[in-house]
Formats: structure tokens, C-alpha cells, sequence
């Protein structure tokens, strides 16, 4: 893995390589696609979102290009726009692990702001859809960390910690695999 200031600007001289290929063929999808992951990357979530809003324009069929658009809506809090996205990715490609591990994170999160305003069965119902979705994601790929994770706190949210917890005998066993802590 490359030092951090390394990385930032190995994908400086890559955005500005992109954007040089853009000025040549605009409608180049993947290249907005790729433009869209390192904004996304430095966080420039507005910037990052009109790239894979672009890409898709041009490949609406694509479905990297799906996930990657909802994946930085959700991190604008857009959170019913990013699960459209999430949800046509998987519609597209029915076994693509991040669209459904990220659906997952979607409910999760409805779960969450539902158990803060005291709905608590609202609640529930969210953090089960997202029990459902990471689950699923696992029976794409068993590896798929993050699955784990979301898993052992959603159930915990919804105090089924005993549920959750071969789950994190499973990401304790992964981690330790991988050599993480």
C-alpha cells in the first residue's frame, strides 16, 4: 500500500491524465468513472458525483457506475437517491457484492435514524432489510469484510448481540487471515 502522500500524488497525475484524455473524447465513460473515484477519494463529493453522473449518461447500463454514483450519494446523505442506485446496479449484476453489501448500509442507516426519533419497529424493519442485504453479500463472497462488520452492529442496534457474535468470530478469524488487527 502506497504512503498517503504517495497515493495523493500518483492519483493527481492520474486525474490529470484523465482529464487530458477527456478534453480529447468527452464521451468517454470510464474515464468520468475513474475522474469520479479520485474525487471521490479527495472528498470532493459534488465534483465526484457530476463525474459518475456523467459516466452513467453516457453507459446507464453500467452497473460499477451505479454503485459508484449511490456510494458518493450516500456519502452526502442522499440516502433514498443512493439506494435507487444501489438497487439498479443489482438489478444489473445480481451478485455485485458492494451494490448489495451497500443497499445493506442504506437500511442500516434508515435503521438508525428511525431508532433516534423512537421508532423503534420502523427501526427494526430496516435493520432486517440490512441483515438481509450484508447476508447476502456474503453469499457472493464470504471474505467481503465490511459484510461482517455491518453485521455484528446491526445486530447489536437491534440488541441481538448474540446473533452477531459468530459473526465476529468469522471477522476476527478473516482479520487475523489478512494479518489485521
Amino acid at each position: 500500500k502506497l504512503p498517503p502522500q504517495v497515493r495523493r500524488e500518483t492519483q493527481e497525475r492520474a486525474l490529470k491524465e484523465l482529464e487530458q484524455a477527456l478534453e480529447i473524447w468527452e464521451q468517454f465513460p470510464d474515464a468520468h468513472n475513474q475522474v469520479g473515484k479520485i474525487k471521490f477519494d479527495f472528498k470532493e463529493y459534488p465534483q465526484a458525483a457530476a463525474s459518475y453522473k456523467r459516466a452513467l449518461e453516457l453507459n446507464g447500463s453500467n452497473a460499477t457506475y451505479q454503485n459508484n454514483y449511490g456510494t458518493c450519494l450516500f456519502s452526502m446523505g442522499q440516502y433514498a437517491e443512493a439506494e435507487k442506485f444501489f438497487e439498479k446496479a443489482i438489478e444489473l449484476n445480481k451478485v455485485y457484492n458492494d451494490a448489495l453489501c451497500n443497499l445493506g448500509s442504506v437500511h442500516g442507516t434508515y435503521g438508525e435514524i428511525a431508532m433516534k426519533a423512537g421508532k423503534n419497529e420502523e427501526a427494526a424493519q430496516h435493520f432486517n432489510k440490512a441483515i438481509h442485504y450484508f447476508l447476502e453479500t456474503l453469499k457472493v463472497d464470504k471474505d467481503y469484510e465490511n459484510a461482517y462488520v455491518f453485521l455484528v452492529a446491526t445486530y447489536n442496534n437491534l440488541g441481538r448481540s448474540a446473533e452477531g457474535a459468530p459473526y465476529q468470530t468469522k471477522l476476527d478469524e478473516l482479520r487475523k487471515r489478512k494479518g489485521k488487527k
